[in-house]
């Protein structure tokens, strides 16, 4: 069973490691359908060896999700150098890009719940015999 303490570092090194990404692929990286995606979140093993980032589209792009994906993943090992090189941790944690499937599965929800017709009566109020 893992620590409280063990836990609270992982979640700092994965709030890190998404700082330092998302500021590489800005400032750091001359491809530009990189530029094109939006890391959401980090999730980092508990030995802290490997981390999922996960990224979206960012807005409206020509390019597909397989060419960015792509391209993320060409940049992967330069990536975990830089991070390697920013954070002060024993070990630099191998980075595999992922892509974020839960945002267009709230957009996809959203839409259907907003395709819910509503009846203003409630159904026992019209069924007076």
């Amino acid at each position: 069973m893992a620590s409280k303490k063990g836990f609270a570092r992982k979640e700092r090194v994965g709030k890190q490691i998404l700082q330092l990404v998302s500021g590489a692929l800005l400032t750091e990286i001359q491809d530009p359908l990189v530029a094109h995606a939006q890391i959401t979140d980090v999730d980092v093993s508990p030995d802290l060896r490997h981390a999922k980032v996960y990224w979206i589209p960012l807005g409206e792009t020509e390019e597909s999700v397989e060419e960015i994906g792509e391209a993320l993943e060409k940049v992967s090992k330069f990536l975990r150098r830089y991070v390697g090189d920013q954070m002060e941790t024993k070990y630099t944690p191998e980075i595999r890009f992922m892509y974020d499937e839960s945002v267009e599965r709230g957009r996809r929800i959203d839409d259907l719940l907003s395709n819910i017709e509503y009846s203003d009566q409630p159904e026992d109020e019209g069924d007076e015999h």
